[in-house]
This record gives C-alpha cells, structure tokens and sequence, in this order.
C-alpha cells in the first residue's frame, strides 16, 4: 500500500565492437610458411582453392598455392563461434539491451567497412556474418594498434537508435592470435604500448568510458613475435575488464591470465570453437551483467530510502531482494542513484532463472528492506 510506483526493471544497454584479427596467421600461416597441424578441411567451404599465399611468393618459400582447400583451423573456429552468437541474439526479443558491430581488419586495413552498431535482428546477424564467412580469407599483417585506436573512437563518439536504447555501457572487444605488426618506422614494441596507451586512457575516461575484453588466441610457449601472451593480458588489465587477482604477465605459469586465453596446441576446430564460444558467452554474460536502471525521468527525485527490488518468478509468489553489497542489491550511487546492481549470489540467481521467465521489479515509495 505504500508504493507509489514499480516498473519492470531494463537492463542497463550495452554497445559492443567486435574487431577480429584477420591477419594470415589465423589461416595457419607463420613466418616460415604455413604451421603443421594449424589448417583442416573447410566445413562451409570444401572447395576453397584460395591459398593464403597465392599472390605472396616470397613468404611463401617459392610455392605461391600450398594448402588449397584447407582453412586455419583458428578461422573455422572463431567463425563458427561467432555464427552461433550471432544466430542466438537474432532470435530473442528485441529489447533494445545490447548493440553488436564488427570489423574484420587485415593487412594495413579493414575488409568491408564496420557493420553499423544495433541490436541484432536476422537481417543484422547476416551483415554480420558476411565480414567473416566465405569468402572472407584472412590475410596480411596485424594493425591491431590502428584499429583499437579507431574503434575506441568510434565508441566513444556512438549515439543509439531505436531500439537500442541510450545511456549505455560501451564495450570493445578485441580478438587477435599475434601481436600488432611493425610499420611506419615503429617497433612492434612501441604498436604494443600504442594499443595498451588506448585502451587504458578510453577505460579511464570519465565522461564516456569505454571497458576493452581481449581474447588471446595462440601458444604460450611461441616466441614474442608470433604470440606475446602477457600483451594481451596486458590490454585487458588497462581495458578495465580483467577480474581480480589476474597476473598481467601472466606467461603460460599457474597464476590467472587478465585476458580470455584460447591455446590451439593440438586441437581440434571443434574444440577451439567450444571454447571461443565459452569466451564470447562470458563477456556478454559480464557486460549484460545485473545492472538496472531506475527509470528517472529528469527533474523527478527519487528517495533512496524508498526503493526495493522485487523477483517475479513466472505463476510464482513475488519476494523482496533485500538491500545488501554481498547477496542483494545495491545502487550505482548512494546519494543520486541512477541503478540499482544486483550482488553475488543474488545476481547469479537472476541469471539463472531469467531464462524461464523470472522478471525483476523496482518499487518506489516502501522504506528500503536492508539485509
């Protein structure tokens, strides 16, 4: 009786940019040719007769055509991971929560321009799709400084349309197998303190931050030069998305990497797209996280001592969230809140029965049940 208004509680939305490596080493291909082991039969497309070196002779030891009909095993598996993702979103509600872009770069440039940043319908999922699927071949070096730089940028600079709703979380996502390529007159040292500068600054910013997750796709026991691990985490730790107690020089040891670490080793494209597709499940589940936003309107105050959270299972009895930091919820801000964030056990629950139906409701106008 003492409520003066409830709403189903939104999600805070998230805007991510996906920038995928594309460079010929996701083929299968090292600085001596191509990895034994590294390439498989190409599930969506068994006649491919490109080669990843057939316009580059000299990389290739003299033989411009080896491996036809064969595709990096990495490829396969981040594209088949991507694929599901993709397909996924495309048939939930559109709820206007979450804003996927990508781009694919090789060489010295981007493959196809960025797909446009919006919530994915079918039509979008296929846009995508098409910046990876055959036939888009990985090829050319790794400007991965470029891209983070450009992409932040665009981040940064994005404004929603519907349905994608505003006031979100923005979120790039970066996902290479080397580390970035030597160019302009500057080591692959100085390319790698480019993207960690980048990424740092953008998390840091304090009007429009940006949280950068990187997956790391490679062997840690290969030189610096062909995967350099501890970069990656590295990215992730200024990016502002590592968990705590990560090793940012993590080197292959039993300490927790800051980034999403995937070794090929000697598996196969099915296992590694279990495990992209366990990665790319594990950043959305964090982003999309259990962040809810409380509906003000501007000019309306709202009474931090008059809310409460209410779970709504499906046919079920409604029950309070007490107001806890540990097992509950809490807000944003204290003295002017804007969300209120589900903790713990009590966030983990949410996850876990959203999926048959539970909702969440704020409540304005009760005295706050304190745990």
């Amino acid at each position: 009786s003492c409520a003066s208004a409830e709403a189903d509680a939104q999600r805070t939305p998230v805007y991510m940019d996906i920038v995928l490596d594309g460079s010929r080493s996701m083929d299968g291909f090292g600085d001596d040719g191509f990895i034994p082991g590294a390439r498989g039969g190409d599930p969506l497309a068994p006649p491919r007769t490109q080669g990843v070196c057939d316009s580059d002779t000299e990389n290739c030891n003299g033989n411009p055509v080896p491996g036809r009909g064969l595709t990096g095993k990495k490829w396969i598996a981040v594209r088949g991971a991507l694929n599901a993702f993709f397909d996924n979103l495309a048939k939930k509600p559109a709820d206007g929560t979450l804003g996927v872009a990508l781009v694919r770069f090789s060489g010295t440039g981007a493959t196809g321009a960025r797909t446009n940043l919006r919530v994915v319908d079918a039509a979008h999922a296929a846009a995508l799709k098409a910046r990876y699927n055959p036939n888009a071949w990985p090829s050319g070096g790794t400007p991965l400084d470029d891209f983070t730089e450009s992409e932040v940028s665009f981040l940064k600079a994005f404004t929603p349309a519907a349905p994608l709703r505003s006031g979100g979380k923005r979120v790039l996502v970066l996902m290479t197998d080397g580390v970035p390529s030597s160019s302009d007159g500057e080591s692959r040292d100085q390319k790698k303190n480019a993207v960690v500068t980048a990424v740092s600054a953008a998390a840091k910013d304090s009007k429009t931050p940006v949280t950068t997750f990187a997956v790391g796709i490679g062997n840690p026991t290969d030189p610096v030069e062909v995967y350099d691990e501890s970069f990656v985490s590295r990215v992730a730790k200024a990016g502002g998305a590592a968990e705590a107690g990560c090793d940012e020089a993590w080197s292959g040891g039993a300490t927790k990497p800051c980034h999403l670490q995937i070794t090929p080793g000697s598996k196969s494209a099915a296992e590694l797209e279990a495990e992209f597709t366990a990665a790319i499940e594990r950043i959305a589940g964090s982003v999309l996280g259990c962040e809810f936003d409380l509906g003000r309107k501007p000019g309306v105050a709202i009474d931090p001592a008059r809310i409460n959270v209410v779970r709504i299972p499906p046919g079920g009895a409604q029950s309070l969230v007490p107001k806890s930091s540990t097992d509950g919820w809490s807000y944003d801000n204290e003295a002017n809140p804007t969300k209120v964030i589900l903790n713990g056990p009590a966030c983990t629950s949410i996850k876990s029965a959203e999926a048959a139906g539970t909702r969440i409701k704020v409540v304005v106008g009760c005295p706050t049940k304190v745990n």
